[in-house]
């Protein structure tokens, strides 16, 4: 069966073709540049500018596939909510919330959302570029020959211009979009409930574990509720489900950092969904 690419699978497959096709540059020109006086090595540093060049030989494409998917993923935030609120008895309360003018307030604060995760994403590939070349500039000024300095860059950054830690900081940073967008336009109906949805196994996190274990009548939680037991456990007040090689699934009173943003923490493979919308 095949495995299916989220958008990031995407965009890092179009980022290592780029990066690979960036760092064969900056070799070439690392060994071009051998020889040049001091007066054209620093012109070179002033007119260089590798995120640029990252930029015109298709980043910018691939950053916005990146984008859309944001796009998509906030048009659903926004039908999970309309369709929420349709389910339910009506009223002018209802008739509120679901007017022209509070779907666009909605529509643009998930923009907000959006662009303010793609400028932090944006900034962090200008930093490395950046990076890169302060590293080149200063192995060439303190006398290295220019060729080696580069092949030296290249290795350095394993020809990758996000590591694997960077990249599944973006990765959280889009699942975090989602769970923000989503409690934030669920604020204004407080009882609504939302149910822990994601793998089940032994790999799950305690706190994790305690949230899809105890989802009452399968009913979820409600935003509040969800900060009170996010509190507790901080706390170690909650007996939470630990794993045990031996005994298999074991109630353990322990401290645990969990909240419905960022859930379980980096690269959780569980998210808040509204009761009555998606599964």
């Amino acid at each position: 069966m095949a495995i299916t690419k989220d958008i990031f699978d995407e965009f890092y497959d179009d980022l290592d073709k780029l990066s690979f096709k960036l760092f064969d540059n900056v070799k070439k020109m690392g060994k071009s540049i051998e020889g040049f006086s001091d007066t054209e090595i620093l012109r070179v540093a002033r007119e260089l500018d590798f995120f640029r060049e990252l930029q015109e030989s298709g980043f910018n494409t691939s950053f916005q596939k990146l984008m859309q998917g944001y796009d998509t993923e906030a048009e659903g935030i926004l039908k999970d909510f309309q369709k929420t609120l349709r389910a339910r008895t009506g009223g002018k309360a209802v008739e509120l919330l679901l007017s022209p003018a509070n779907t666009e307030a909605i529509a643009q604060r998930l923009q907000l959302l959006r662009d303010l995760d793609g400028q932090i994403l944006l900034g962090r590939f200008a930093q490395e570029t950046a990076t890169m070349k302060a590293e080149l500039f200063k192995g060439i000024i303190s006398g290295e020959p220019a060729g080696i300095v580069a092949e030296r860059l290249a290795l350095n950054f394993d020809e990758q211009l996000l590591s694997k830690n960077a990249r599944m900081i973006a990765r959280d940073a889009y699942q975090d979009f989602g769970q923000t967008g989503t409690f934030d336009v669920f604020k204004q109906v407080p009882d609504q409930k939302f149910r822990y949805s994601g793998s089940v196994d032994k790999k799950n996190r305690p706190a994790c574990r305690y949230f899809i274990d105890n989802q009452k009548d399968k009913k979820g939680y409600t935003a509040k509720e969800i900060q009170e037991l996010s509190k507790k456990m901080s706390q170690g007040k909650i007996a939470l489900p630990v794993y045990d090689k031996k005994k298999g699934w074991v109630l353990e009173r322990k401290k645990a950092k969990f909240s419905q943003i960022q859930r379980g923490g980096h690269n959780c493979r569980h998210r808040f969904i509204p009761v009555g919308t998606r599964a």
